[in-house]
């Protein structure tokens, strides 16, 4: 049975696919806090929007889903994608963020340069990462920076 998490990115990658105007243009302001609210009413059935510390990962991870029109989950761990556009210092700066709301604002440049780059992000994965990041921000870094340098020059020493 999927989780709550895998039936959000599913139904956001299944609004892409079907092309809903309406729906993607709320979902795309979703990661400026200014404009989050266009997106609630969609965010709405799968998260308490009262709740920052969910709803703004949400939002993010669904205007991130709907501006690259990406139909279905990726596979490249954060880490990896951050890893593939050679970037350490952005993978520094996420390392340093210690709330949520810091840590969002930080990776809204991150994924706008992963998806110039056209690389495939594991969603799923990382609206995970997102919501544990408030109880465990450690074990989320930890994970980000290993995945990193599993796919970076360091992992080839």
């Amino acid at each position: 049975m999927a989780t709550k998490v895998e039936n959000f990115v599913n139904y956001i990658t299944k609004v892409v696919a079907v092309d809903n105007k309406q729906m993607i243009s709320a979902l795309k302001k979703g990661d400026n806090p200014a404009t989050a609210y266009y997106a609630w009413g969609y965010l709405n059935r799968f998260v308490d929007i009262t709740n920052e510390l969910v709803a703004e990962p949400y939002a993010l991870v669904a205007s991130s889903i709907v501006k690259t029109k990406s139909k279905s989950n990726g596979f490249n761990s954060l880490g990896k994608c951050i890893s593939k556009c050679g970037n350490e210092a952005r993978l520094r700066r996420l390392l340093s963020s210690s709330t949520t709301d810091d840590l969002c604002k930080q990776l809204r440049p991150i994924l706008r340069l992963i998806e110039s780059n056209s690389i495939s992000i594991d969603y799923v994965s990382l609206l995970n990462d997102l919501i544990r990041f408030q109880y465990n921000d450690e074990q989320v870094k930890a994970r980000w920076a290993k995945d990193f340098y599993n796919h970076s020059e360091y992992g080839d020493l």
